[in-house]
């Protein structure tokens, strides 16, 4: 067994997922400028929304109405892209980190899932086979005796009719 050749074609693997690590950019750091840029571009709309919800009150006058536009417009221009920039970055670092333990734990539930459901078939497949055997079913076979003596055989005749 020759270890080196192991570790060798272990860090070549290592080497191609770290370039691609490299190449490739940071989901939640994309995932974070995408969306607050979206965020950011569809503000005037909802804006505007707000401004026609408060417009559209009927049981409010004119003064409470004015006065809410100016409260909607003051506070909400200059504290809309720093709210916003601060809940997608809470968001997508938590996202981050969850998709880091789902990439770490994913793969050892897959397996635990997959052992179990092999021991689960394996069983029911040891309990049929249990089964056949207490019905009393004659299996015509070799010994071990008779298997090796067909292998020498084999391997004489091999080498006297020259195939080896």
């Amino acid at each position: 067994l020759d270890l080196s050749y192991i570790a060798a074609h272990w860090t070549a693997g290592y080497d191609v997922v770290h370039n691609a690590n490299e190449f490739l950019p940071n989901f939640a750091t994309v995932g974070f400028v995408v969306s607050y840029v979206v965020v950011v571009l569809c503000f005037p709309i909802l804006l505007g929304l707000a401004l026609y919800a408060v417009w559209s009150l009927a049981k409010l006058g004119p003064a409470r109405k004015t006065f809410s536009t100016i409260l909607i417009v003051g506070f909400g221009v200059p504290l809309y892209p720093i709210l916003a920039f601060l809940t997608l970055a809470i968001f997508w670092i938590i996202l981050g980190v969850v998709m880091l333990g789902v990439a770490v734990a994913l793969p050892m539930f897959c397996a635990a899932c997959l052992i179990i459901k092999l021991y689960g078939d394996l069983s029911v497949f040891v309990d049929h086979q249990r089964e056949m055997n207490e019905e009393g079913l004659v299996v015509e076979d070799i010994t071990f005796f008779q298997l090796f003596s067909g292998i020498v055989m084999g391997c004489f005749s091999s080498c006297t009719f020259g195939v080896l």
